[in-house]
């Protein structure tokens, strides 16, 4: 479990950097549509990625918590 807090940890961090990414590119580009759209698909990702990462570290917790 520590091993996926920590994969699901670098996976969050390469997704902030995609998303920012995105979004300066959309920016410089005058507002393009398809990179706003894939900015969006982006956040959601990273919404799920941030739920899985927070489901991981309540299960680590409460696994320490009974030991």
């Amino acid at each position: 479990m520590q091993f996926l807090d920590k994969a699901l940890t670098t996976v969050l961090i390469v997704t902030l950097l995609a998303n920012a990414a995105t979004l300066l590119m959309g920016l410089f580009y005058f507002f393009n549509l398809p990179l706003f759209e894939l900015w969006i698909v982006e956040n959601v990702v990273l919404f799920f990625e941030t739920l899985a990462k927070l489901e991981i570290e309540f299960i680590i917790f409460d696994h320490e918590d009974h030991c």
